[in-house]
């Protein structure tokens, strides 16, 4: 059984109070989700739902089983019973929903000692352009439920996205739900998003968001399989007739995706006219990729595409695909002395040899720390880690031979251009009559006074976070997420870069600086 209490409590001192009542040892695997929009805008309305294979065994890190998603940030735990082997990961979906965004459906696998993972989720809003996506909806009368004249859709072609989309829907065609009934109405709407795959926001943008599959079934009739995808373009294609969604049709439409023109296979290999792609569709619902055959490149206007028909509706993805069933997670080992004992978030990127952006795993990392990643292609890649903290500068570069093979990489990370410090933060007390409250490990966030959005500051652990990321003298509002609840410290100064001592062991004085955990009243 687990029990927890969430407490607001209200006091004198410096420090707006949380007591959490936990058992600390009970979760020790968790995931977070960081959702926002593509503009970075918190997501109003944002629900979660936990799938999969092992969606049994998933908490949400307050003890529910429902998740909770204040601010756009979802942490979640393993049961300690069903914790992740060495032979076994712990494999489950999340969908998330809002309203007015497209839905997605981002798995997550925990793989054994991977004690705490941060995944940065992008929500597109519907019926909205971005730098990376372009939207265009077209409305067709029906009569007798049907199409009485050939109906084309296509994307603008603009400065973010010079590529396009296009459908035609034939006369007479009819449209069906994804129960295959026939659907009644006078009226057809038709939306495309389609995506420029040369801009890297576009990988957050990607079913799943990432490039990097589970549920990928490779041949017809196949049985599900990890892989890679390396994509040369991808658009989703949307229909309703009146409130219903479409999703099958009495006659195939047309739909052609022009491609990036200086699209390479991973072995470097660039395409023409006369080349051969795959092309897979996306069930966002179950999170599936299914094979749809392949697409013969073709030119016209000195722009590359591939032209298919389908029966079906779904997001639309052309480009290589990569098993990787056999592929080993690749061991990172981060060397940073110059953060002593403390932490400071980075971006882990992997790109081809043609310094496209296959992968960007943030990370909270300390001198020592091990990481592993797993899903990257047989290939060899480049990789990066950048300060996330300070307009991503690059800290070490490095190639990999083989990325699936299981290799191991040995970052060593120069300092960053900025001066840093360490400060160290309590989240525990030790308060008169009630002795030590200890609270479990989460994230906490944190921003600078003035500032629009939150970032990861880094993990509690036994009450104390060390970080590189504050400076003496700076003011911040923090952040700390227990289920359904937020606790935020507006407007906090640091004082001093040790500001672990400053709740002892007789009454609290009024410099008492504890973060955000107060259980004396």
């Amino acid at each position: 059984m687990l029990l927890t209490g969430f407490f607001f409590n209200s006091c004198k001192n410096p420090t707006d109070d949380i007591e959490i009542l936990f058992d600390a040892s009970v979760i020790k695997y968790k995931a977070s989700l960081m959702v926002n929009g593509a503009s970075g805008e918190t997501i109003p309305g944002l629900t979660a739902q936990v799938t999969g294979a092992d969606a049994a065994n998933i908490y949400d890190f307050a003890g529910t089983k429902a998740l909770f998603s204040p601010g756009g940030i979802i942490t979640m735990g393993v049961h300690y019973k069903f914790e992740p082997t060495a032979a076994k990961p712990v494999n489950f979906n999340v969908i998330l929903k809002a309203p007015g965004y497209e839905d997605a459906n981002i798995p997550v696998s925990i793989m054994n000692g991977q004690m705490t993972q941060l995944v940065r989720v992008t929500l597109l809003k519907t019926n909205q352009n971005t730098t990376a996506s372009t939207y265009a909806t077209v409305n067709a009368n029906l009569t007798g439920n049907a199409t009485t004249a050939v109906t084309t859709l296509t994307t603008a072609s603009t400065t973010d996205v010079p590529t396009t989309t296009t459908i035609t829907i034939p006369v007479g065609t009819q449209f069906k739900d994804a129960n295959n009934v026939a659907l009644t109405g006078t009226q057809l709407t038709s939306t495309i998003i389609n995506y420029d795959t040369t801009d890297p926001k576009s990988l957050g943008l990607f079913p799943g968001g990432d490039l990097s599959a589970s549920n990928v079934v490779l041949t017809t009739n196949g049985t599900p399989t990890p892989a890679f995808f390396l994509p040369a373009g991808f658009a989703s294609v949307k229909m309703f007739v009146g409130a219903s969604e479409v999703k099958n049709f009495t006659t195939p439409i047309a739909v052609s995706i022009q491609l990036d023109p200086n699209y390479k296979l991973l072995n470097g290999t660039a395409i023409a006219a006369g080349s051969t792609l795959p092309i897979f569709s996306y069930d966002v619902s179950t999170g599936q990729f299914k094979s749809e055959g392949t697409g013969t490149v073709t030119s016209a206007g000195g722009k590359l595409m591939v032209n298919f028909t389908t029966s079906h509706l779904t997001v639309f993805v052309v480009g290589e695909v990569s098993p990787t069933t056999t592929c080993k997670p690749v061991n990172i080992n981060f060397a940073a002395s110059w953060l002593n004992d403390g932490s400071r978030p980075v971006k882990v990127n992997f790109s081809t040899a043609a310094d496209v952006l296959v992968a960007s795993i943030d990370m909270v990392i300390s001198n020592g720390f091990q990481a592993t990643v797993a899903g990257l292609p047989d290939a060899g890649l480049k990789y990066s880690v950048l300060d996330a903290s300070n307009n991503n500068e690059v800290l070490a570069t490095g190639t990999v031979a083989s990325t699936c093979g299981g290799p191991t990489v040995n970052a060593s990370l120069k300092a960053p251009s900025i001066a840093i410090e360490n400060v160290t933060l309590t989240l525990n007390v030790k308060c008169p009559g009630k002795g030590t409250i200890l609270i479990p490990n989460f994230d906490i966030y944190f921003r600078p006074v003035g500032s629009t959005n939150y970032n990861i500051l880094g993990t509690a652990s036994a009450g104390l976070i060390k970080t590189t990321l504050l400076k003496r003298g700076a003011a911040y509002d923090f952040k700390a997420v227990w289920g359904n609840d937020e606790k935020i410290v507006s407007n906090r100064i640091i004082t001093d870069a040790d500001m672990s001592t400053t709740v002892g062991d007789g009454a609290l004085s009024p410099e008492n600086s504890a973060l955000l955990i107060q259980a004396c009243k």
